[in-house]
């Protein structure tokens, strides 16, 4: 291990100048020995070919076994800024540690899927990918491997920490595709002094932004809901109502059951029958004061609140609205994650698996975050 520690934090700029500075003393002996013995020319040039030869060898060598222990990542939705931080800290404590070097490169949601598709169709893939709700996809390909296959046990422990509501998406049967980096969720972002002024308080339930918003409009405000996509905001109503997208299975359909029929018209009312606006424009409205509440991910929190200074005291950020059943409140959202998962490609799958249980550990992930 002390010897693999080695050869990975030998920078290969200084080992190409050590080489070179090798190469011309060897020659200057070379050349020195030649004049002494009095070699033919033939003779000399001879051994000089041979020397080179020998410190080509050498040279790759050494460049092999440091591309061995290198891992490369794509991290999705990252920032470039973001994905520095990360690498400067694997740099310092996991590459030392470890004696495995790791590449890491922000992914944009906008070409993600593109881009990792084309990688998996050619084979030219990261040995760990990044990725959201195309990680079914990927798995069934057989472009990730079984991770609880993979490791049973070391797997096993790390998921009795995982929230079970985020497992879903990489989860069949037995097999788990994927680790998630974080764990998000929808929040609610609420004008407090647009609600003082109606005489109300954070709504807690649909049913009281209903009976708001004929006040509201007629005002030139509105509630709103989703700033995010479209498909999460109506999972969240009609689980909200006891329904699902997919049976138990994970094959058919869980849409027609009655409480999924519920809430997806309870979803598809709110625009149709009680005015919210069907298209959002970002933040801007709701800072304007148009628009009184909205929901969005927990970024909401640090856009606003950096866009928007002045609206300090006079917002918050809190649960989604949700629904009464049977004398319980469900305010629940759509849970959401960013998954890590191995290249079936890799060919350093040990490699990308000890980077994985060190960068998922809450220690520097938390140091990442802050």
């Amino acid at each position: 291990m002390e010897f693999q520690r080695l050869k990975v934090l030998l920078n290969l700029d200084f080992t190409i100048v050590f080489v070179k500075f090798v190469t011309a003393r060897i020659l200057h002996f070379v050349t020195e020995q030649a004049l002494i013995d009095n070699y033919t020319e033939r003779t000399v040039f001879m051994k000089l070919r041979l020397t080179g030869v020998l410190l080509l060898v050498m040279l790759s060598i050494v460049i092999f076994a440091q591309s061995q222990h290198d891992i490369s990542v794509w991290l999705l939705g990252w920032t470039n800024e973001m994905t520095q931080v990360a690498q400067n800290i694997a740099d310092k404590q996991f590459t030392p540690q470890a004696g495995i070097t790791v590449s890491l490169e922000p992914l944009a949601y906008t070409d993600s899927g593109n881009k990792v598709m084309f990688a998996m169709a050619s084979r030219d893939t990261p040995d760990i990918i990044s990725c959201g709700g195309i990680v079914a996809d990927l798995a069934l390909r057989g472009g990730l491997i079984d991770m609880a296959a993979f490791r049973p046990g070391e797997y096993a422990q790390i998921e009795k920490q995982l929230f079970t509501s985020v497992m879903g998406p990489f989860s069949f049967e037995a097999r788990r595709f994927a680790l998630p980096s974080d764990v998000s969720c929808l929040v609610g972002a609420y004008r407090t002094d647009i609600l003082q002024d109606m005489g109300m308080s954070i709504p807690t339930t649909w049913t009281e932004i209903i009976a708001a918003q004929p006040k509201a409009l007629a005002q030139g405000k509105t509630f709103a809901f989703m700033n995010f996509d479209e498909i999460w905001a109506a999972y969240s109503i009609i689980t909200q109502y006891g329904g699902q997208f997919f049976s138990n299975d994970g094959f058919s359909s869980a849409l027609d059951r009655p409480e999924s029929v519920e809430g997806f018209l309870n979803y598809i009312e709110l625009f149709t029958k009680h005015r919210f606006p069907k298209e959002l424009a970002g933040p801007t409205p709701f800072i304007t004061g148009e628009q009184i509440c909205y929901v969005d991910g927990l970024w909401i929190y640090p856009k606003i609140s950096l866009t928007a200074p002045q609206l300090d005291g006079k917002w918050m950020v809190g649960l989604i609205p949700g629904v009464e059943r049977n004398g319980k409140l469900y305010n629940g959202s759509s849970p959401g994650s960013v998954l890590l998962g191995i290249s079936a490609f890799s060919k350093r799958k040990d490699e990308a698996w000890e980077f994985l249980q060190w960068f998922l550990g809450s220690e520097v992930l938390s140091e990442v975050a802050n």
